[in-house]
């Protein structure tokens, strides 16, 4: 998966912020440059999209932000955004990555 800290829209690219991450049981170990954090917890919406060009990825942030969020009665909330990939692209028959899109709210 992949957390998202800051909007490419906003932020420049060379200051965009990303952890790459995985699920790890609670008690694995760290050291070094590698880290371990917890996801705040909350309510999402989780949209799952199917891609199969990397230009669509923005696409699909801008469907949940443009279209479902204004009309939901939620609103983003102050926590990192993030996207779980489900399947590997290159076992895929046409080649899409199945992703889901964690978008974290709060009421309106």
């Amino acid at each position: 998966m992949s957390v998202y800290y800051d909007d490419p829209k906003v932020t420049a690219e060379d200051k965009l912020r990303l952890d790459v991450c995985l699920v790890v049981p609670e008690d694995t170990e760290v050291e070094g440059e590698i880290g371990k954090q917890t996801l705040p917890a909350g309510k999402f919406t989780v949209a799952r999209v199917e891609i199969k060009d990397p230009k669509e990825y923005e696409q699909a942030w801008n469907s949940i932000y443009g279209c479902w969020l204004p009309e939901s009665g939620y609103e983003p909330d102050n926590r990192p955004c993030y996207e779980i990939y489900r399947n590997d692209p290159k076992k895929d028959p046409e080649g899409k990555q199945i992703i889901d899109l964690c978008v974290p709210v709060k009421p309106a």
